[in-house]
């Protein structure tokens, strides 16, 4: 039993502790999400389930970029992550979004797991970027690739305009084939190409001994 003297110490103290999260009601909220993490956490560490949902479960943290929508949707037991290359920035991230996009599509993966499982495709600078997302601002999938592709603009491949097509010569030796691999690789980096520009190039470069080939002969 507490005597006097220890009850008026654990009151004091109390009291010390109210007036605490009166001046400052967000420590009380941080301490008490705080270790609702560490016991989700916990929870989905030692479950024995797949790597992609325990890593996606624990998401649910103090800062978390997600929004509770996209954070408590359920992700079934035998999910599997499809596999995805991983970015660290220096790639394309226009390709990298796309491709991740595709193999999640082809699996049927829902908008919301593909948020989560988003970042085990990152590494390094996309990694931090990652990190430093404002806590609950990203609703949707399209959000958070369009936040990646911006946030890594200068990392995308630079696009051309058309007048790149006239400097595609073919060379004395170089086969027919060869010249139409180059000359459709190029123009695949050209956005909204006129038709007639294609054709006008083609022309242009081509060596006078392969005027015969069909495509250029029309």
């Amino acid at each position: 039993m507490l005597d006097r003297t220890n009850r008026h110490h654990v009151i004091q103290v109390e009291d010390e502790n109210s007036d605490d999260e009166q001046r400052n009601p967000r420590s009380r909220r941080h301490e008490e999400s705080y270790y609702e993490a560490h016991s989700i956490i916990n929870t989905y560490v030692n479950s024995g389930g797949n790597q992609a949902e325990r890593y996606s479960n624990a998401s649910i943290i103090v800062g978390s970029p997600f929004t509770e929508e996209v954070d408590l949707f359920p992700i079934p037991p035998d999910f599997k992550m499809p596999p995805c290359e991983s970015h660290d920035g220096t790639g394309d991230p226009m390709e990298h979004s796309a491709r991740f996009t595709s193999r999640m599509n082809l699996h049927l993966v829902p908008d919301q797991i593909m948020c989560r499982a988003f970042p085990m495709t990152l590494k390094r600078a996309t990694h931090v970027w990652f990190q430093h997302l404002a806590p609950r601002s990203i609703s949707c999938w399209a959000q958070l690739a369009e936040s990646f592709r911006s946030s890594f603009l200068t990392s995308r491949v630079q696009r051309k305009n058309s007048t790149a097509l006239f400097h595609i010569v073919q060379g004395p030796k170089e086969s027919l084939k060869s010249y139409y691999a180059h000359f459709n690789f190029e123009k695949l980096l050209i956005d909204h190409l006129d038709p007639r520009v294609t054709f006008a190039a083609m022309a242009r470069e081509v060596r006078l001994g392969c005027w015969a080939h069909p495509y250029v002969s029309r």
